[in-house]
C-alpha cells in the first residue's frame, strides 16, 4: 500500500502560514502524489490541518488555504503532481495547475485526503487516501524561502550516459516520428 512522508517546513513562503511538502506513495512502483501546501500557522506535532486547499496562482509562493502547481526547474519536480514510477523510473508525470486538495486530519495520527486536480493539459486526476503520515519537522532548518530553494522537491533527473539512453529508448519502444512518453532516471 501507499505510505506518506510530511515535511514541515514553517512559515517557508512569509505568509504568516506553515509549509507542507508531502508524498503518497508505494514502496516500489506505482501511482504516487507529490503536495506542498500552506496551511494557516500550525504546530508539526499537531500535524497538518484540515481543510480544503486550492492551487496558487503562482509556483514559487502560496497563501494559507493554497497548494503550489507543480512545474519542473533544473530537473527537479517541484509542487504538486501525480507522478508514477517504477522503481527509480519515473514513467510519467502530471502536474496539478487548478483543482482541490480536502485534507481531514482525525486527530489520531491518520489522515483522509480527496484529490481533484486539474492538469497542465486539460485534463483531470483525481483520487482518495487514507493513512498516517511520517512527519518530520524542518521548521527550525528552512524557516524561510531564502533558505534553499530545493528542499521540497522530490525527485532529481539524474544525467543519463549515452548508453542508458540507448537502453531507455530500446526498452520503452520509442518509434521514429512518434511522440512518445520519455522515461527519466532519478536520484532520491
Amino acid at each position: 500500500g501507499a505510505t506518506g512522508t510530511a515535511y514541515h517546513y514553517g512559515d517557508y513562503y512569509n505568509t504568516g502560514g506553515s509549509n507542507w511538502a508531502f508524498m503518497l506513495g508505494p514502496a516500489s512502483s506505482g501511482d504516487a502524489v507529490q503536495v506542498e501546501i500552506v496551511s494557516e500557522t500550525s504546530d508539526a506535532s499537531a500535524g497538518i490541518p484540515s481543510g480544503t486547499y486550492v492551487a496558487s496562482s503562482t509556483n514559487y509562493s502560496a497563501q494559507p488555504g493554497e497548494f503550489l502547481p507543480g512545474y519542473l526547474s533544473s530537473n527537479t519536480i517541484y509542487g504538486t503532481n501525480y507522478i508514477h514510477y517504477s522503481g527509480q523510473s519515473i514513467d510519467s508525470y502530471t502536474p496539478a495547475v487548478g483543482g482541490t486538495i480536502e485534507i481531514v486530519n482525525n486527530g489520531d495520527g491518520t489522515y483522509e485526503m480527496t484529490f481533484a486536480c486539474e492538469a497542465d493539459h486539460g485534463n483531470v486526476w483525481s483520487g482518495t487516501w487514507t493513512g498516517t503520515l511520517n512527519i518530520s519537522d524542518q521548521s527550525t532548518t528552512y524557516s524561510t524561502k531564502s533558505a534553499t530553494a530545493s528542499r521540497h522537491g522530490y525527485y532529481t533527473v539524474k544525467s543519463l550516459t549515452a548508453e542508458e539512453k540507448v537502453d531507455i529508448i530500446k526498452s520503452s519502444s520509442f518509434k521514429a516520428g512518434k511522440a512518445q512518453k520519455a522515461k527519466v532516471t532519478v536520484v532520491r
